[in-house]
């Protein structure tokens, strides 16, 4: 998005404030500045003729003598297109040079003549200031000047704008934000109000939607009695400073439209939309476009002079003919505005960007348009832009409007976002301080609506076109740079890791690779924080890796087992990572114990040997999680377990009699690991040959429902029911009498 600094000005007043300052600031607080880019770059300078004379081998071709201060004789050929005479001043390009078109120019010889540069008409540098097609300056001007310099062309600041701010694809919501960050007033487009006067409104146009899901709204004006005619030369220097080529008064209007308020519009000439019904030879007049999908093979001949094939489900703009334009991407050919315009249907829209996405992507096309509508555009200003570019039009090319405004809403897309603002968490979430007012003059001065406003709270409405703020902390970052970023102290964080026994390098990368790892705890950490919000259910990770400690002054290395869980019940957290720790002592013929240590961590305890830690994660590590889902990690010291003697697994042969499986349910108010209660009950009878839980639940009264299965069998012969029955109840009456629960 290239935005001129002279059209800016149009809405906030920066004439105090030094280029590079702008430039920093917006770069902090907006969006990254990647280039300053003025026209003046491109050598053209303003040369007088001292001589003319024909070509003698050539009927076309003329020969001139110019003086551009430093070259008193710059030796030019040039057509015949224009009359050039002695003192004529006039556009030069001195080769070698590059116009603004992407034209090179180099040194030529024709004729036995050398041209050493060239006659630069309008068209050349992208410009229609002149019915004569070629500048001429007055005798006051001076030669050698940078014509650039002296039309005074604005310098353009290229902006890099991130996807989720479409408002900045705009100068007037650039200019929203610069007016927050210097707080200075901010100067919105004065939209003008049309003359409806005219009895002569159009009956024989109409308007049918028939894709009102991928239309968040559709808005069109019929304009007649138009001139069309060049663009005035203020209108084309800001076009040429954004690198859109002026064309028409009408299409400039448009294009000028899209640039100041980022909105796309389009404009069909009237007379090239085809009549829907014609009787007996006699036309009657009765026009009509129909905003509809595409049904599949149906093809356009589009405005850049290429036949396409529109994929099936597009929206197009039709008449009871033929295709008119691909919604929100291009316009068709056989519907263009040309010279000899004088009637037109003047559309604004804004189309679902979803599935303009999909099209733009299916054909390859990317236009201002598209690029805009995939990110989002303001649907509350799509009359209003409607309105500026009919004003504009009517002011340049004359006319009247000769229909009402057509506007098809869809009210499903204007519901707008309330968020309650917490001062006292956004000092917590920031470190931050501010006071309640600042905080909402600067969101009020970014469009947003301040409401309930109380001494530590108000509720906010965000605007229509920011689609981009959902929640809470939205809020914190745009009070945060506006405020600007670099005001935010440097402070060590309050909860930084003990280094002590860390192993620091001598060469790091960086601070924050200083040491060597002690913990591979943080990385899952990071991760879940990447992922958690994009993951819907359960997150499982886990990482093997090698740990680093000093001991004493000695380096310890060992290789490490981390895993970390995230669910929305912590008791099944545990039980999962229980069986993730079961899984890997297998391996050993062994079976792990669990030790409680306090309410968030326990030891996992092999042959009464340490060999891992289970703990519950602080809620304030994954605060990011929308689904507020509860976290445990667990961590085993693998060195260390396969040092422990490997116990003999013994041969087993399968059972030839079928096992009869039980269910049962406990209930408790407490929190249980359920490893040790498995390992109790697989233990009661040699009968028990698998136990495993299938369910665990927390109900609404705080209470958690456990449920195991059990499997009886018998190596000597089929059970009955009674026998496993008999067996079970008294299993389950022992089970809930030890840990007081309740059987359900």
């Amino acid at each position: 998005m290239k935005a001129s600094l002279e059209w800016l000005q149009q809405f906030v007043n920066l004439k105090d404030i030094p280029l590079d300052k702008l430039v920093e600031d917006i770069s902090l607080s907006v969006a990254e500045v990647e280039s300053v880019d003025s026209m003046k770059v491109f050598d053209i300078r303003v040369g007088e003729i001292k001589s003319v004379k024909k070509i003698e081998k050539s009927t076309k071709l003329n020969h001139a003598q110019v003086d551009v201060r430093d070259k008193k004789n710059l030796s030019i050929i040039f057509g015949g297109y224009f009359p050039i005479k002695k003192g004529d001043r006039v556009p030069v390009a001195v080769a070698p040079t590059l116009l603004p078109t992407g034209m090179k120019i180099e040194k030529k010889e024709m004729f036995g003549i050398v041209s050493e540069g060239m006659l630069v008409a309008d068209d050349e540098m992208g410009l229609k200031l002149t019915t004569e097609g070629i500048l001429r300056f007055n005798k006051s001007t001076k030669i050698g000047q940078n014509i650039f310099d002296h039309l005074k062309f604005s310098d353009s600041l290229n902006l890099s704008i991130t996807p989720n701010r479409a408002d900045l694809l705009s100068i007037q919501g650039i200019a929203r934000d610069l007016s927050a960050i210097y707080k200075k007033k901010f100067t919105s487009v004065t939209i003008p109000k049309l003359n409806f006067e005219d009895k002569e409104l159009d009956q024989h146009f109409s308007i049918k939607i028939k894709c009102s899901d991928s239309l968040r709204r559709y808005a069109a004006i019929k304009l007649s009695g138009l001139k069309n005619t060049v663009s005035p030369d203020w209108m084309q220097k800001r076009l040429l400073s954004a690198d859109l080529r002026p064309i028409n008064a009408i299409v400039d209007c448009t294009n000028y439209c899209l640039l100041e308020l980022g909105q796309p519009l389009h404009a069909f000439d009237y007379e090239k939309i085809s009549e829907i019904d014609v009787d007996r030879g006699h036309h009657t007049g009765l026009r009509e476009i129909t905003v509809r999908y595409s049904s599949g093979h149906e093809k356009i001949d589009s405005l850049d002079e290429v036949k396409r094939e529109i994929p099936d489900g597009a929206v197009v703009i039709a008449d009871s003919k033929k295709i008119l334009a691909l919604g929100g991407i291009i316009g068709g050919f056989d519907s263009s505005v040309s010279e000899n315009t004088s009637q037109i249907i003047l559309e604004s829209a804004v189309f679902d960007p979803t599935l303009i996405r999909k099209t733009s992507k299916t054909l390859n096309l990317s236009t201002d348009a598209s690029y805009r509508f995939e990110r989002g555009v303001d649907e509350e200003v799509t009359v209003a832009a409607l309105k500026h570019a009919a004003g504009l039009i009517l002011e340049i090319c004359g006319g009247k409007i000769t229909s009402k405004i057509f506007d098809f809403p869809n009210r499903k897309s204007t519901i707008k976002n309330k968020i309650i603002f917490s001062l006292d968490r956004y000092e917590s979430h920031t470190g931050m301080v501010t006071s309640i007012e600042n905080a909402a003059t600067i969101l009020q001065k970014l469009g947003f609506q301040i409401s309930k406003k109380s001494k530590k709270n108000f509720e906010t409405t965000s605007p229509s076109w920011r689609k981009d703020i959902s929640i809470e902390e939205d809020l914190y970052e745009e009070i945060l740079r506006i405020s600007n970023f670099n005001s935010i102290p440097e402070t060590f964080i309050s909860s930084q890791l003990p280094t002590e026994n860390h192993i620091q390098l001598l060469n790091p990368l960086g601070p924050e690779t200083a040491y060597l790892r002690a913990s591979l705890l943080p990385g899952l950490l990071n991760t879940l924080a990447k992922n958690v919000n994009v993951i819907d259910g359960d997150i499982n990770f886990f990482e093997i890796g090698h740990i680093f400690q000093n001991n004493k002054g000695h380096l310890h290395e060992s290789s490490n087992l981390t895993g970390l869980i995230a669910c929305d019940n912590i008791d099944r957290a545990i039980s999962e990572a229980r069986l993730a720790i079961d899984q890997v002592v297998r391996l050993l013929n062994k079976a792990v114990s669990i030790k409680m240590v306090d309410d968030i961590k326990a030891e996992i305890m092999l042959d009464s040997k340490l060999i891992g830690t289970i703990n519950v994660i602080n809620p304030d590590l994954i605060r990011c999680d929308r689904k507020k889902r509860k976290a445990i990690s667990f961590s085993m010291n693998l060195t260390e377990l396969i040092k422990l003697p490997k116990t003999q697994a013994t041969y087993r042969p399968i059972n030839p009699f079928p096992s009869i499986d039980r269910d049962v349910t406990f209930v408790t108010p407490e929190q249980y690991f359920i490893g040790p209660i498995l390992d109790e009950i697989i233990n009661l009878d040699d009968l028990i040959v698998n136990v495993k839980m299938i369910d665990n639940f927390r109900n609404t009264n705080s209470e958690t429902a456990l449920t195991i299965r059990i499997s009886y069998a018998s190596d000597q012969k089929t059970l009955n029911d009674n026998e496993v029955n008999t067996l079970h109840q008294n299993l389950i009456k022992k089970i809930a009498q030890k840990y007081k629960f309740k059987i359900k």
